[in-house]
């Protein structure tokens, strides 16, 4: 049996794949830095969450097992890179959606819409989770006076917004919103993201 934490050999002890990942859990946690295992290779192939669950109580005996571990900042710091990412995308399909509706194209509008709103409506969970491994509390100010709970709400009460318009086929209203509103949506999560990123440096 070969043991090794970021690619360096490790003491760990335990017969079964379960009780090694746990007891690298508990070395890392020792450390008392913010890192955690996120990965985990048996054999030369990296593992799923579901495989690792499936096979936790395999014997490790006469295999190699590898973990890695990374920074929670930089896990927040990368999940919120993709974030702004996504947002980005998210805005250009949006913009585009409501010149499509200027146009009398509905069809190609909804398409670009369903994919915009799909990006934003997991948007909260992905922030508040990187907040968390950061330590900003939902409620503090982050960009001027905008807080991450502050945000959220505005974000539910355009997503709302943009479904009543959908169920009253007011694709005028829609149009100007798309037009108008989701830009300072857009531009108040941008600065947000951007203030989480310069406190994790």
């Amino acid at each position: 049996m070969a043991i090794f934490m970021d690619d360096e050999p490790a003491a760990l002890g335990g017969d079964t794949l379960r009780a090694v990942f746990d007891a690298g859990r508990a070395q890392v946690a020792a450390g008392g830095d913010d890192r955690m295992v996120i990965e985990v290779w048996l054999d030369g192939q990296s593992l799923t969450a579901q495989e690792l669950t499936a096979r936790a109580e395999e014997p490790v005996a006469g295999h190699e097992v590898r973990l890695f571990t990374a920074s929670a900042m930089d896990l927040a710091a990368e999940a919120l890179r993709q974030l702004q990412q996504e947002l980005s995308s998210a805005r250009a399909l949006l913009v585009q959606a409501g010149e499509f509706l200027q146009q009398d194209k509905a069809q190609a509008a909804m398409q670009n819409l369903g994919r915009a709103v799909s990006s934003w409506q997991h948007t909260p969970a992905t922030l508040q989770l990187a907040a968390q491994a950061i330590g900003v509390a939902p409620d503090t100010p982050i960009a001027g006076d905008d807080s991450i709970a502050a945000l959220i709400e505005q974000l539910r009460q355009r997503l709302e917004s943009v479904r009543d318009q959908l169920q009253a086929k007011d694709t005028v209203a829609l149009a100007d919103a798309l037009a108008y509103e989701w830009p300072e949506t857009s531009d108040r999560w941008d600065a947000i993201i951007a203030g989480l990123l310069q406190r994790i440096g």
